[in-house]
């Protein structure tokens, strides 16, 4: 119901402005991801979305004059047990690097380990006496799902902190150690989460490692643990990357670890095969067909 509300308030606001002589550009785009994913000893599995959560999306987006921008995410399809279970990925409001109003991604780390949606208000500023970026999110997705705020401090380096209720529980989370179609699941995740993480290229390579602590968990299964994420990238000289990423949960000893390449068949599709190991879940090996249109 809420996600209705915050919907109708979006569009109202954009057919305003139209009303009111603003005249919106409007551009429409698509990011596909096809994924072929077998496990040991199983059948291949046909998604619309990759093996870390990204799903495939159809994107709309309405400038106005004004500089707000009104941001629109259709997933193509849900994942199964995922406790988001609303078709849109993605649906807000924007004053570009200002501030976001609607249902959207919470800016915490790297994004890579902690990844969800939540509907929200952020804020982004920046800190001139220490030269960081910082934003800040309040947000309440429901009973039983993400409540509370999120404050990420820094750049290349950052520092975040996500305090409240049931974080950690989306499909697109922790996708290093569990399938996306295995999330934790309504009614559990952390109260308190906070880490520290790093990113940083040169020439053709990239580094990003994130320590994340998880803490006062909703339920005997969330247990406190801390996690090290770490990852490399190297840009091969004829445009195809390959990436290695490591995940170590020191409590609890989950491990995964992922090989991945992404290889450029034209400037609209690209091929990305993989290997990925969980160690509850053994290994699993993917071929995707990424599509940006």
């Amino acid at each position: 119901m809420f996600m209705k509300r915050v919907t109708c308030a979006c569009v109202l606001f954009v057919t305003s402005c139209a009303v009111y002589g603003q005249a919106p550009r409007v551009s429409l785009s698509a990011d596909i991801n096809i994924q072929v994913r077998t496990f040991e000893n199983g059948k291949p599995q046909f998604h619309w979305y990759d093996d870390t959560g990204n799903y495939s999306r159809i994107r709309m987006n309405i400038d106005l004059e004004e500089g707000w921008t009104f941001r629109f995410r259709q997933k193509l399809s849900r994942i199964k047990n995922d406790p988001d279970t609303s078709a849109m990925d993605e649906i807000f409001l924007e004053q570009r690097n200002d501030w976001r109003f609607g249902k959207q991604y919470v800016p915490y780390g790297t994004g890579r380990v902690i990844r969800e949606t939540a509907i929200g208000v952020r804020l982004n500023s920046f800190l001139e006496f220490i030269d960081v970026p910082v934003s800040v999110m309040l947000l309440d997705n429901g009973a039983k799902k993400q409540k509370g705020g999120v404050i990420r401090v820094g750049d290349w380096v950052g520092v975040s902190v996500a305090l409240g209720e049931h974080f950690g529980i989306n499909s697109t989370s922790f996708t290093q150690v569990r399938p996306p179609e295995d999330p934790a699941g309504r009614d559990r995740g952390y109260r308190l989460v906070y880490g520290v993480d790093v990113t940083k290229g040169f020439r053709n390579f990239t580094f990003s490692m994130e320590f994340i602590s998880l803490r006062e968990g909703h339920s005997f299964l969330d247990q406190k643990d801390d996690v090290i994420n770490i990852l490399f990238g190297y840009q091969l000289p004829y445009g195809s990357n390959i990436e290695f990423e490591g995940t170590l949960f020191t409590n609890s000893d989950l491990a995964g670890a992922r090989i991945s390449s992404q290889i450029p068949l034209s400037r609209t599709f690209f091929l990305s095969p993989s290997a990925h190991f969980r160690q509850t879940y053994g290994w699993n090996y993917t071929v995707s067909l990424q599509i940006r249109l």
